[in-house]
């Protein structure tokens, strides 16, 4: 039959009735070689394009009845050059000046909890031997509408690690 979609790839382990579920690891290759030129190999993951809507990218755990699985998002540490960095953006709109074509928001939420304390937002610049700690910026709390109004946000900036030792 005649059909107005591109194929579907579906890579999915398998799933246990009594313990644990099957993993799913994508890894590139990693370079044997020595010097400069030696470069492991990157992961791309990208959404299909549409001259109307691309497509969505959604990385998450998946709920549970009692504990969901963490997610990190982290890259890895250098022996001698600079770690690499994470970079958080959306994209440029060039539309009109309708409210649809803005660019688009970027949102850090902690989720909603009935009977326990709600969770922090937590910024830490990067501790320093050497003359300067990274910086965490300014942030705000939200909203409480518990019976204890408590911060709900924690900025802290290191301190050179000499100095608090």
């Amino acid at each position: 039959s005649e059909s107005f979609r591109g194929g579907l790839v579906r890579i999915e382990s398998g799933s246990s009735a009594s313990s644990f579920g099957g993993d799913v690891v994508l890894q590139a290759g990693s370079s044997l070689a020595a010097g400069s030129s030696a470069r492991g190999g990157s992961v791309a993951v990208t959404s299909g394009g549409g001259s109307f809507v691309s497509g969505s990218v959604a990385i998450q755990s998946h709920a549970s009845e009692n504990q969901s699985g963490s997610l990190v998002l982290r890259s890895g540490n250098a022996e001698s050059g600079p770690s690499g960095s994470i970079n958080i953006a959306t994209g440029a709109s060039n539309g009109s000046l309708l409210s649809e074509a803005s660019a688009g928001n970027i949102s850090i939420a902690v989720g909603n909890t009935r009977n326990a304390p709600g969770g922090h937002i937590i910024l830490t610049g990067g501790a320093s031997f050497g003359p300067a700690a990274g910086d965490a910026g300014a942030a705000q709390s939200g909203a409480t509408r518990g019976q204890t109004a408590r911060g709900a946000s924690e900025v802290q900036g290191r301190r050179r690690l000499r100095e608090s030792r």
